[in-house]
């Protein structure tokens, strides 16, 4: 069940304005759960993303997704703080 609805939200990203990866870990797990279903990161590009800390930022970039935002601190303010400036 819950195997399908994560699968369901994947393959529905374009639904999604924002995504946001609070660490190397988050997207690292994301990007192998894209890869594994055969979605093309390039389908990212429509999407604002916030990449917290430059780690995380700089494994996005390795797989050639860009980053609109490289927040500095996970905390919830700071992260809308840099949306809000967008």
């Amino acid at each position: 069940h819950s195997a399908a609805n994560a699968e369901e939200i994947l393959r529905g990203l374009t639904n999604f304005d924002w995504l946001i990866f609070p660490d190397a870990f988050a997207a690292e797990f994301f990007l192998a759960a894209l890869e594994r279903l055969g979605i093309d990161f390039f389908d990212l590009d429509e999407l604002r993303i916030v990449a917290v800390g430059e780690s995380v930022s700089d494994r996005l970039r390795f797989a050639r997704v860009h980053a609109d935002i490289v927040a500095d601190s996970v905390s919830a303010a700071s992260v809308f703080e840099a949306m809000t400036d967008y």
